[in-house]
């Protein structure tokens, strides 16, 4: 319950936190060790920056570690992953581009069928 207006808030706002590497915890007093350190970032930048990560950094004499997070571009050489964001299902034209991109026929297996289906769905939500 103590977290429960923060967790309504980022589903609200369409906030994500941000992947992290590096150290589990952020913050120790010696006896206890806790993530309260968090990258929280929204959906227009992880669209823009799906590479990016968080770099939990050794906290030296603090108590609390240092988020790094590097905004030289990243050259990523292989094809871009696809991330489906809540966001992408709030476009407008959403709903008619799974409808088309799903009545397409297809020949092959019934797995095979939905595999292909959603391979060229893919292709057209990333169009959007």
């Amino acid at each position: 319950m103590e977290i429960k207006d923060f967790n309504d808030y980022m589903e609200d706002t369409n906030m994500n936190e941000m992947r992290y590497i590096g150290r589990w915890f952020t913050w120790t007093n010696s006896h206890v060790f806790s993530k309260i350190d968090r990258a929280i970032v929204n959906s227009e930048w992880m669209l823009r920056f799906p590479q990016k990560e968080v770099i939990v950094m050794d906290p030296n004499l603090s108590d609390h570690s240092h988020l790094c997070i590097s905004l030289d571009e990243v050259t990523f050489k292989g094809p871009k992953t696809f991330r489906f964001l809540n966001c992408i299902a709030e476009h407008s034209n959403f709903l008619k581009v799974v409808k088309d991109a799903w009545e397409i026929p297809m020949g092959g297996s019934w797995m095979n069928r939905i595999w292909m289906r959603l391979k060229r769905l893919k292709e057209e939500l990333k169009q959007i």
